[in-house]
């Protein structure tokens, strides 16, 4: 594919597994779409690039679940540091909520890791073009769940993550830098958002939808 007929600069791969996250890279590069591909297995280190680059239209790849990694809360700020960039989450997120939670968030497309090459051409294709684009497999997986999704917010699932590592508001505070009074909203917020009375509870719909993770 020649490179000028998408609207791409470079592309950035995130993802705690070196094996995908090399052989994802090595597939872009073969595509012939972007001028380079970078890959990054640390948040800090993708999040330095980002704050530093100068390329105006990056295409910014990464996976759902990324441990130590709230994704959607990186996803928030790298718009903040680069405007233009085209966010795709590249996952192999087979729970309707947890996708439905990342489409809160206004990503460019979804796209499935046992999708296969043609299906990535498509979403680029179809990204470039100012659509958002879902693969055949993230569009069956959606279409498996009534909308029935609660609305968190990176920060929201932040505090939740810690709750459910049983960490005190102090401890929350201090983690997060943030002071004990947002922690307080924000758990107000949570168990209003959902229905729910206790902390314990909400924590075990987070797991269970696979929302948070245990680790």
């Amino acid at each position: 594919m020649e490179r000028n007929l998408l609207n791409f600069d470079v592309a950035v791969v995130f993802d705690d597994h070196q094996l995908f996250s090399t052989s994802f890279s090595m597939l872009l590069e073969r595509m012939g779409i972007f001028s380079a591909v970078y890959t990054f297995t640390s948040e800090t280190d993708v999040r330095s690039f980002f704050i530093q680059t100068t390329f105006r239209h990056v295409c910014f790849f990464l996976d759902y679940y990324i441990p130590g990694c709230n994704s959607l809360f990186l996803v928030s700020d790298i718009r903040r540091y680069c405007p233009g960039t085209r966010i795709v989450i590249v996952t192999s997120v087979t729970n309707p909520v947890v996708l439905k939670q990342a489409l809160l968030y206004k990503v460019d497309g979804f796209i499935s890791k046992i999708d296969d090459a043609d299906e990535v051409v498509n979403g680029l294709r179809a990204i470039s073009a100012q659509k958002v684009f879902f693969s055949r497999t993230i569009t069956c997986i959606l279409e498996t769940e009534p909308d029935t999704n609660i609305a968190f917010s990176p920060r929201e699932l932040e505090v939740l993550k810690c709750f459910s590592n049983t960490h005190t508001v102090e401890q929350i505070a201090d983690r997060l830098n943030i002071s004990k009074h947002t922690v307080l909203t924000h758990k107000k917020n949570l168990l209003a958002k959902s229905g729910f009375h206790t902390v314990r509870e909400l924590v075990a719909y987070g797991l269970k939808s696979g929302l948070i993770t245990s680790d």
